[in-house]
């Protein structure tokens, strides 16, 4: 497993796994990746202090996604049932503007939709839908953004392709 800060991945080069370009916050200590091949992160992705990326199957992290301060991101479990304890492995997706807040946890399979927020200390297991607002243990919908907080991202989405052009 690699403990790293953000500014490791920058200055010894490693754009194999990602461009400078790519993460918009350099400067987070802590961020542990188990297997950086299998992380696939869009633009303008953000990745807070302490973030665990136990990604023993692939984690994909769309445009403007936001991992806030000691977000666990978990593919891998053990089928409690069998004497051999079997490792299951599932993959994690969140869609661009996903935000999973402080603490929360998002477990094996989980796919987080477009512009849904995970909030604080919550822990994740399966579907959350686009637009959604989830919170506790287990995560329940407590919520759905309202127009006008999903349009400021997609302007500003809008914003930057304009100025990249």
């Amino acid at each position: 497993m690699w403990v790293v800060s953000i500014f490791w991945f920058e200055s010894h080069d490693a754009t194999s796994f990602w461009s400078e370009d790519r993460i918009t916050c350099r400067d987070q200590t802590n961020v542990r990746i188990k297997f950086p091949w299998r992380l696939t992160i869009g633009s303008y992705v953000w990745v807070g202090q302490g973030v665990w990326i136990d990604n023993l199957a692939q984690v994909t992290l769309d445009d403007q996604v936001c991992l806030s301060q000691r977000v666990y991101l978990c593919t891998g479990t053990h089928n409690h049932r069998k004497k051999s304890f079997d490792l299951i492995t599932k993959p994690i997706s969140v869609a661009a503007g996903g935000w999973i807040c402080a603490g929360a946890i998002l477990l094996p399979g989980t796919v987080v939709g477009r512009e849904a927020i995970v909030s604080a200390g919550s822990v994740v297991k399966g579907q959350v839908d686009s637009g959604v607002i989830m919170k506790g243990n287990p995560a329940c919908k407590v919520g759905v953004r309202t127009y006008e907080e999903i349009g400021n991202l997609v302007e500003t989405e809008e914003k930057r392709s304009e100025m990249s052009e």
